[in-house]
């Protein structure tokens, strides 16, 4: 069996550098790459075609769905969102109730247990048959 493919994306580089380390302590399951701005994660996307792709809602100058789509329907990427953000929530309803496809999303700060489960859960389930799940219990204002 070989290592999935993650690609973490992340505005903040500690938090990609973290994140990529505690990936990469399980080398027979995952194999992490990060990217710190959006281009050169679309650029590894592109060229690699990580099993899932872990992206920052919110990130200086882009609106982070609209990459997760193209990741997902272009290049048949997994994509969970993360965000430490509040208003995240209300985005990702708005997004729900216009008929999108759902994305799952996980709260930053995630402990590493917590976020490798989630990364296994959705590499053996189909991201399309998924319901969104609200776990930072976001409210609708």
């Amino acid at each position: 069996m070989s290592a999935s493919v993650i690609l973490v994306v992340d505005d903040e580089p500690i938090i990609v550098n973290t994140l990529v380390l505690v990936l990469n302590r399980t080398p027979d399951e995952f194999l992490a790459i990060g990217a710190t701005n959006i281009a050169d994660a679309l650029k590894i996307v592109h060229g690699v075609r990580p099993d899932l792709v872990l992206l920052d809602t919110m990130m200086p100058g882009v609106q982070g769905l609209q990459h997760a789509v193209e990741m997902r329907v272009q290049c048949g990427c997994k994509v969970l969102m993360m965000s430490g953000h509040t208003g995240t929530g209300t985005l990702i309803d708005e997004w729900n109730r216009a008929g999108n496809e759902p994305f799952d999303i996980v709260a930053k700060p995630i402990h590493p247990i917590a976020l490798i489960s989630k990364i296994r859960e959705l590499l053996q389930v189909d991201v399309r048959a998924l319901e969104w799940r609200n776990p930072l219990d976001f409210r609708v204002q």
